[in-house]
């Protein structure tokens, strides 16, 4: 019809793959339907986009945690390697025809194999806590902690003695409130960084 008509049947606009644009009673010609068309691409976008914010914030928590995810398997594969290596040094060790050990000798590769295999065995533990924790099936094992019982184990586990680590700290100092487990973990890669950078640290 001419630019200016109207006409009386309504008429429907695409408004994208999640709606439509309905006009009712009379529809305009020319300009009057352009600007229709206009205002349903615009209403396209914004429902497209409405959408996107949502998968967004659906997505967000998700990717947190894969975030953290990683993390922890980076910092696990980390703590895993040192020990595993010992171990498999030390019994290859022993397994070696070329070599005679003597009883000292052996006795020490032994005991170096079978320290490894103890952290180990309570790497995959803690591990396997942190997953199930993860899975809410698990809760953190707070308790009543002195330092030193995490702090030794953590120089024992990494091999750091005097001439790496300065020791100041209270014999009687307060006992703090944490996982032993979880607190170990984190002694133990924040050492192994600051000794690594800095070659000799204080606790």
């Amino acid at each position: 019809g001419p630019a200016d008509a109207e006409s009386p049947a309504s008429w429907t606009l695409p408004g994208g793959e999640r709606g439509r644009v309905e006009v009712v009673g009379k529809v305009p010609w020319g300009a009057g339907r352009r600007l229709l068309a206009v205002i349903a691409a615009q209403v396209e976008v914004a429902v497209d986009h409405a959408a996107l914010e949502r998968t967004a914030q659906e997505l967000a928590p998700l990717a947190e945690a894969d975030r953290v995810r990683s993390a922890l398997l980076s910092a696990v594969s980390h703590d895993l390697r040192r020990p595993l290596a010992a171990a498999v040094t030390s019994v290859s060790s022993l397994r070696s025809e070329d070599v005679e050990w003597t009883r000292e000798d052996r006795r020490d590769l032994l005991a170096t194999a079978h320290e490894s295999l103890e952290t180990l065995t309570a790497l995959v533990t803690n591990l396997l806590d942190v997953t199930r924790l993860e899975a809410g099936v698990l809760a953190v094992a707070n308790r009543p902690l002195a330092l030193g019982d995490v702090i030794v184990p953590a120089l024992d586990e990494l091999g750091l003695g005097p001439a790496e680590v300065d020791l100041d700290l209270e014999v009687d100092g307060p006992d703090v409130l944490a996982d032993p487990g979880l607190l170990q973990r984190v002694m133990v890669n924040l050492l192994a960084n600051a000794v690594r950078h800095a070659g000799r640290v204080r606790i």
